[in-house]
């Protein structure tokens, strides 16, 4: 039996007729016909992608670290580049300063009033380079395009820039669209960022790098003001906030004279969590050791304490070297009721030696014998690996590997 073949033949539409009655018309032949689809013109059409929908979209944005490749994926289509900016604006973050950056962001922020709302953090870690007076303008007008804002960062005010960036102080004095949570700076002790302080009231954590001041005497924080800080890290102390910030519970602090230690312990010894002293060398070289800074006790609450040396005047004499540790520093540990959980310690003037391993481990079986609360004790000494020791119940249990300088949980938290 043959098979049937079927022909494809012209199909013809019978509504084409002319005006003269009933003949039908012989119209070229692209008019009179249509033929019937060829399965391989579906191959050579163009391929369209299917839409994404804007909930997968956020969730692949979630899931990228790196911004370009954030920015990349917002070019693929319209509800890509919707979803991006949340995650491109969430955060602008600026490594130093940028004249064209800086307007490149105001630029992105002006044309969308959802971007502005968008913006949760905002900062600008070095100012090296030249300032144009027009990038300070838009800077000013950016903060006031950001009401969402809760962190701020400002490491920009060097002597050399206080001239030219003395707009932004002014702003800052001024009434601001948002409530920071956290701000870090390096802005001079004058009374325009007092001002700013005076009025940021849900602030809780504050990092204070230089207090140089040209006003004699420096301005008073209103003891109203910073009434909810309770992280703080400032190189000079805390007299600056003695009447306003009684609710500190996370201190770091530079290496003051004792009678100011004495004044800080004396002050929030019944609050602190945290504290960290980091002396910057000198030529008033003074070794740092729990003996003496804690030479009074340590507080009861306390639970990560932190006693650092940092070498950063190159010019600046190297401190003796001793090669025994003093059974003395193991007395503050001593104290009844003590909760302290770790315990870090940075000593430069420790001689490295290969046989100073047995005599830290023995320290370490001390210090955890005197205070069973602790779990960690991490040893540092000038240009060594660090040395870490796992305590439990007054014993010690084990060694850790050697470990990079820790972060401390109770003060890097997410806020």
């Amino acid at each position: 039996m043959q098979n049937k073949v079927v022909s494809r033949a012209p199909i013809y539409d019978s509504n084409l007729s002319d005006a003269r009655g009933n003949e039908k018309d012989e119209a070229p032949l692209s008019k009179k016909l249509r033929t019937s689809r060829d399965p391989g013109e579906a191959l050579q059409a163009p391929f369209r992608s299917p839409q994404l929908p804007a909930e997968l979209w956020s969730l692949i944005f979630t899931n990228v670290e790196d911004r370009h490749t954030i920015h990349s994926a917002s070019l693929v289509c319209r509800v890509a580049h919707r979803e991006a900016d949340a995650f491109l604006y969430r955060d602008i973050i600026f490594k130093r300063w940028r004249n064209r950056y800086i307007a490149t962001v105001h630029r992105a922020l002006k044309a969308s009033p959802r971007r502005q709302n968008m913006v949760r953090r905002l900062a600008i870690r070095s100012a090296n380079g030249h300032i144009e007076e027009q990038a300070v303008t838009m800077l000013v007008e950016i903060l006031l395009m950001v009401p969402n804002l809760i962190m701020l960062e400002l490491a920009v005010f060097k002597p050399a820039n206080l001239a030219i960036l003395d707009p932004l102080l002014g702003q800052l004095a001024s009434v601001c669209p948002f409530r920071l949570l956290v701000f870090l700076t390096d802005a001079p002790f004058e009374t325009d960022i007092v001002g700013f302080y005076a009025q940021q009231q849900e602030l809780i954590f504050l990092s204070w790098d230089i207090m140089h001041t040209t006003t004699r005497p420096p301005p008073a924080i209103p003891p109203t003001a910073l009434n909810n800080l309770r992280f703080l890290r400032c190189e000079t102390g805390i007299r600056p906030f003695v009447q306003s910030a009684r609710s500190i519970t996370h201190l770091e602090i530079g290496h003051l004279l004792q009678w100011q230690i004495n004044q800080i312990l004396e002050l929030l010894s019944d609050q602190l969590v945290s504290f960290k002293i980091a002396e910057r060398r000198n030529a008033q070289y003074t070794p740092l050791s729990p003996a003496l800074v804690f030479r009074h006790g340590i507080p009861r609450g306390l639970k990560y304490l932190e006693l650092r040396e940092v070498d950063e005047f190159q010019s600046a004499p190297r401190p003796p070297k001793f090669t025994t540790l003093d059974s003395s520093d193991v007395l503050p540990f001593s104290e009844p009721g003590l909760s302290l959980e770790t315990f870090v310690w940075q000593a430069m003037w420790m001689c490295p030696s290969d046989f100073r391993h047995p005599e830290i481990r023995c320290f370490a079986e001390d210090v955890s014998e005197a205070c069973h609360s602790l779990r960690d004790f991490v040893f540092f000494s000038d240009k060594d690996e660090p040395m870490s020791y796992k305590l439990l119940e007054g014993e010690l249990v084990g060694n850790k590997e050697p470990v990079e300088f820790p972060h401390d949980m109770y003060t890097w938290c997410k806020v």
